[in-house]
C-alpha cells in the first residue's frame, strides 16, 4: 500500500501528520520526505538501530541503492 501526502510549500502539519500516521500504523513503514528545499525528519527522528538518522542521505542515495540492486 502506498500513502502520499503533499502539500504547497509551507502549508502546516503535512510532515506531522506524514509522521503521526506512520508512527500508529500496524505494520512497518518507509516514511519518505521528498521536499525539494529540503526536511527535517532527519533531525526530529530515531533510526531503526537507535542512533540518529543520517540527514546526507537521501532519495537520490536510495533510487541509486536501488538501481545497483536490480540485473
Amino acid at each position: 500500500m502506498l500513502i502520499s501526502i503533499a502539500s504547497v510549500k509551507g502549508s502546516p502539519g503535512v510532515t506531522s501528520t506524514a509522521l503521526a500516521l506512520a508512527a500508529v500504523w500496524p505494520r512497518p513503514v518507509v516514511l519518505l520526505e521528498a521536499d525539494p528545499s529540503g526536511g527535517d525528519l532527519a533531525y526530529r527522528c530515531k533510526a531503526a538501530h537507535g542512533g540518529p538518522v543520517a540527514a546526507n542521505k537521501g532519495l537520490l542515495q536510495l533510487a541509486a541503492a536501488v538501481r545497483g540492486g536490480l540485473p
